[in-house]
């Protein structure tokens, strides 16, 4: 057929007009991505005073028990409270405390005993009224979908009691 046989040397025509590129400019050198940190949270030391602002602020308690000996409890408390998103739901939603169990003296912070620390890390969820815990507390290496979780399971727990009352 002539339509093969012209479209064959379009083709070849096309295919000899392409000019071959020169050298490519170098790709710039890739440089490591860093996380901007939005915001950092500053944690009251004081279950005391963090219970009283709670109730003031109707807000569910969340208290971090940490210590300079226990590095996991370091470890998950600088990864993943440090998390933009566990930060703002926790900003958003509660009342933060964080017991440093390291410096604790003759007179131990209330929470210890209330929330029955043992093992470090441990994070108990709070209610400021009742000081009756809003679930089971967290111990031990916890990822972030996982302390997500936990603290949604003890947000809906305070609203579903402060709709009861």
């Amino acid at each position: 057929f002539p339509y093969t046989t012209l479209f064959r040397s379009a083709v070849a025509s096309d295919e000899e007009s392409i000019e071959p590129l020169g050298e490519q400019p170098p790709a710039p050198p890739e440089e490591p991505v860093t996380r901007q940190v939005t915001r950092r949270l500053e944690w009251p030391t004081s279950y005391t005073e963090a219970r009283a602002a709670a109730r003031i602020d109707l807000r569910p308690i969340v208290i971090v028990f940490t210590a300079e000996y226990a590095t996991e409890s370091l470890d998950v408390f600088d990864g993943v409270f440090t998390n933009d998103d566990i930060e703002y739901y926790l900003e958003r939603f509660f009342q933060i405390v964080r017991i440093d169990m390291g410096a604790q003296g003759a007179e131990p912070d209330p929470s210890i005993a209330l929330c029955e620390v043992e093992f470090l890390p441990h994070v108990c969820y709070v209610h400021p009224e009742t000081e009756e815990r809003l679930n089971t507390s967290t111990t031990g290496r916890i990822g972030t979908s996982a302390l997500m979780r936990e603290l949604t399971t003890a947000r809906v727990a305070y609203e579903a009691s402060a709709e009861a009352d």
